[in-house]
């Protein structure tokens, strides 16, 4: 059943027969057909592809393929994904999720409601929740949303390319 949830993920059919490294070739299959324009998906923790012990431990998704350039509101390709994750949670109930998110150091233009960039991390991983709440139906009880800021980031937020870097959402599932 977690292999179905996996695959379904991608929302693309896999081949049948068994890849000699099925765990490189799942991951690759799920990561390039996640990412594009610009962002980047990774996947960590896949474990037992192809089994019915499947599972993903941990999605990271870019900035810009969840949120709108103001970086709090979501956008169609955001939406997208969480109609996927959302199929996933709602037949999987007893599945927790953690949404986690990071900004760089600079708050928005024109976001004076923001504190500062915990505040703003923690708006956008609520936005996330509300949005699987609301929209998709996913119990509350799955989703812990939690807001990192600024202050895990990958890369340097001296330069635009950095700060697009450390803008991220990570998908956890425990």
């Amino acid at each position: 059943m977690l292999r179905r949830t996996a695959l379904g993920l991608c929302l693309l059919p896999l081949p049948l027969m068994a890849q000699t490294d099925d765990r490189s070739y799942l991951t690759a299959l799920i990561e390039d057909n996640l990412s594009g324009a610009g962002r980047q998906v990774v996947i960590t923790g896949f474990e037992g592809a192809l089994s019915s012990q499947a599972r993903i431990a941990e999605m990271t998704i870019a900035d810009d393929a969840v949120f709108e350039a103001n970086g709090l509101n979501l956008n169609q390709s955001g939406l997208s994904i969480l109609d996927s994750l959302s199929k996933i949670l709602l037949e999987q109930p007893a599945l927790p999720i953690q949404i986690i998110t990071y900004t760089d150091n600079q708050l928005p233009k024109n976001a004076k409601s923001l504190t500062d960039t915990w505040d703003w991390s923690l708006k956008r991983a609520t936005t996330i929740a509300r949005a699987l709440m609301s929209d998709y139906g996913v119990n509350a009880n799955q989703i812990t949303p939690t807001g990192r800021g600024e202050f895990y980031p990958v890369a340097t937020n001296e330069t635009p390319e950095g700060r697009l870097l450390n803008r991220r959402v990570e998908m956890v599932f425990f």
